[in-house]
């Protein structure tokens, strides 16, 4: 049976599905949709009704801060949260040193959702969310000091704060996201 193995747009494999299984597709803050592939050849593949090339569909999930992966199973994914812009906080752009204790998730929006390759690291997302062409840069700022970026690999998570120089793992964001996103569901 064919594969069709889904890449990023740097050509680093994320993942391989079946000829015609399913990936889950999600938008940013949006409802997760399952659609089924078929593989057309090896660079094209049907996602529903709709022919792409690999690096078309990895191009437009990177600008639309789009994750997807296998319907049954997981992919590597990031995302990145920035404190709200709307509320003044003391610890924008500051050291870890100086927010560590006033670290808030309820303080942070998502702001992207991307996809992680073998070759992508937190100093690999900094570069790629601070140059001029990056993705989604009418919807958010350049990646900075005070930003968090949450890393899921096969269902596991951690938060890492963007330090001046270097990320903290900052385990407590992850917990207190939790506890926001069960408060935010109750209302």
């Amino acid at each position: 049976m064919k594969k069709i193995c889904f890449k990023d747009t740097k050509g680093s494999t994320l993942f391989q599905i079946e000829d015609g299984s399913s990936i889950v597709l999600q938008a940013l803050d949006n409802k997760p949709v399952v659609i089924s592939c078929h593989y057309d050849d090896e660079r094209n593949f049907y996602l529903k009704d709709a022919r792409f090339s690999f690096k078309e569909f990895a191009e437009l999930v990177e600008s639309n801060s789009c994750i997807f992966y296998p319907e049954h199973g997981s992919a590597r994914t990031y995302e990145i949260y920035q404190i709200n812009s709307d509320k003044d906080r003391e610890y924008l752009f500051m050291h870890y040193s100086f927010a560590e204790h006033l670290l808030q998730a309820k303080h942070y929006d998502k702001v992207y959702m991307g996809m992680l390759s073998d070759k992508t690291t937190l100093d690999s997302i900094f570069y790629k969310h601070n140059v001029d062409y990056r993705p989604f840069a009418r919807k958010m700022r350049s990646l900075s000091v005070s930003d968090v970026i949450v890393v899921s690999e096969y269902g596991k998570r951690k938060a890492f704060y963007v330090d001046s120089i270097g990320f903290v793992e900052v385990p407590q964001f992850l917990q207190q996201l939790n506890k926001h996103k069960i408060k935010d569901y109750v209302r």
